[in-house]
């Protein structure tokens, strides 16, 4: 899958309308959202995204604040696994418990130019290979099942 995510950015709810304070950041092949101008300085761990995916699975990813007081948050590979629609959110927590959503947007991952759906660095087997493997596959499960069959009858006495 290219790691890349076509961006749009949105406002609605309680995300600011203006994203002028946010960033998206490509830099030694991560993605990294940083946002700055927060209403609040969030507290220690209080920095979340979540990223739904198009297969509808959501991913969590614990953000930090960086030393000038901004949102950082650097997205997992597991964000760009299936083709398609994504979201990202971003919220930050104050130490009363305060939450707040302070970035949404939507894009798309998308395959690469080659087509490819697999990260690179991933070799996928040939057809002959695949049907080497099936085939040892078969011929354990089929050795299983004759050791089985002889150890039943042999259990119960049956020759």
């Amino acid at each position: 899958m290219a790691r890349e995510i076509r961006r749009k950015a949105m406002g609605y709810g309680a995300v600011p309308e203006r994203l002028t304070g946010a960033a998206f950041v490509q830099e030694d092949g991560a993605d990294t959202i940083v946002i700055t101008d927060l209403p609040f300085t969030p507290a220690t761990g209080g920095v979340m995204g979540y990223v739904l995916r198009a297969d509808d699975q959501t991913i969590a990813i614990e953000g930090e604040t960086d030393e000038s007081g901004a949102a950082v948050i650097t997205l997992v590979d597991d964000c760009y696994h299936v083709a398609g629609r994504v979201t990202i959110s971003v919220y930050i927590t104050s130490g009363d418990a305060v939450v707040q959503c302070v970035y949404c947007m939507t894009g798309s991952v998308y395959r690469s130019q080659s087509g490819s759906v697999l990260d690179s660095g991933t070799t996928v087997p040939n057809l002959s290979q695949l049907t080497t493997v099936y085939q040892e596959c078969l011929e354990i499960s089929q050795e299983l099942t004759a050791a089985t069959v002889a150890e039943t009858k042999t259990y119960l006495g049956i020759n």
